[in-house]
């Protein structure tokens, strides 16, 4: 029993009955709608003129389904609609192909740079862990692909159990010829430097192949931006080595 009891719907012999506020469940909803497509507007640099149309497509269907739903109430497409919007979404703005990287199962480049260029924008502060595998080129050369491969993964590994282990959020990432980088933000950040020590100590002890004819020469560094590193580009060319 609550205050909204039989003011937006209720049964009443078995039968579905609006309430009297019924109409403002749909006054909140176009709200929300109004509100999103402001947010696309605001962020249209960000998201892209692709994604912009395949969100923005969907507006007419839902709109139409609710002005359905509301002439008929027992014509139950609302629902429906809404749900083939959101496939229709996840089919053409958020496919995982496109931003995981299939060795590693961890984000990859696009993704970093999708992410990060967003946050300079909105001026969100993270810390970055930046690790290089600065010999890795040489040792594609000199082992299999399917060693180097195995390289990746069980480093991957090692950044997936510091995830767990530390419990703090943060984004992960592989970005190409050896290139991670670890991303946190809000309170964590205070750990990178800690986080990142870890991951060198763990990563030094590991035997990563027996195909290994050299050593790993890992390189690690913690840059906090913007405070460090004010723009994208100069993130770039910092981390290109």
């Amino acid at each position: 029993v609550n205050f909204f009891n039989d003011k937006l719907f209720y049964f009443e012999n078995g039968e579905y009955i609006r309430g009297p506020w019924f109409f403002s469940l749909y006054i909140i909803a176009g709200y929300y709608m109004l509100f999103g497509i402001a947010m696309l507007f605001i962020y249209r640099k960000l998201i892209g003129k692709a994604k912009i149309a395949a969100i923005g497509s969907i507006v007419p269907l839902v709109v139409a389904a609710a002005i359905v739903q509301y002439i008929d109430r027992l014509n139950a497409v609302e629902m429906f609609a809404s749900s083939l919007s959101l496939l229709f979404i996840s089919a053409t703005s958020q496919r995982p192909e496109d931003i995981i990287d299939p060795l590693t199962g961890l984000n990859n480049y696009r993704a970093y740079t999708e992410n990060i260029k967003r946050c300079f924008k909105n001026d969100k502060h993270v810390s970055i862990i930046m690790l290089h595998i600065a010999n890795f080129s040489l040792l594609q050369n000199m082992i299999s692909y399917d060693a180097s491969a195995e390289l990746l993964e069980k480093i991957s590994a090692e950044l997936s159990d510091m995830e767990r282990s530390s419990r703090c959020r943060m984004e992960m990432y592989y970005l190409d010829r050896g290139r991670f980088r670890v991303v946190l933000w809000g309170k964590h950040r205070d750990a990178a430097g800690g986080l990142a020590e870890l991951l060198r100590t763990r990563l030094m002890g590991q035997n990563y192949s027996d195909e290994l004819p050299v050593a790993l020469s890992l390189h690690f560094c913690v840059a906090n931006c913007p405070e460090d590193i004010k723009d994208f580009k100069s993130l770039t060319a910092f981390g290109s080595g």
